[in-house]
């Protein structure tokens, strides 16, 4: 695992994810597996700063994952991700403020998206779980 970058403004955001691949341009698309600084890519996370994407984590331990598994077509879950993202440091996702983090999955000619929840899911886990639900929901 490899931190790519940090972001605190709106433009350092945005110049960090234009300037980084989208899935659909390394992650394996049925035929090859592409390489991003000489590097094959398994994933992408996007975290809050000072919390990294591992259980061990402070403030992941008493948190739960939501994931996603099934076959976007690839530009699909290149929207889903940015979506996803930009839902999470805007916070216009319902809860947004106890999600920790979220990341991209290569799984073959899918993908995996999952957004890792920190205090909220310790009292209410099917809030959590709900928000997962309902974001997915909303996606076209």
């Amino acid at each position: 695992m490899e931190k790519l970058c940090e972001m605190a403004t709106v433009e350092d955001f945005w110049c960090a994810w234009n300037n980084i691949p989208k899935p659909s341009q390394i992650f394996f698309d049925g035929k090859t597996k592409k390489r991003f600084a000489n590097r094959s890519v398994e994933s992408f996370s996007l975290f809050k700063k000072n919390i990294k994407p591992e259980w061990e984590d402070p403030a992941n331990r008493a948190g739960a994952e939501w994931f996603c598994r099934r076959n976007f077509p690839m530009q699909q879950l290149d929207d889903f991700w940015q979506n996803l993202a930009l839902g999470m440091i805007g916070e216009t996702i319902d809860h947004g403020d106890e999600i920790c983090g979220a990341r991209v999955v290569d799984k073959c000619a899918g993908g995996r998206c999952v957004s890792w929840g920190g205090g909220l899911v310790c009292v209410n886990g099917y809030a959590f779980m709900n928000v997962g639900s309902e974001y997915l929901n909303s996606f076209p």
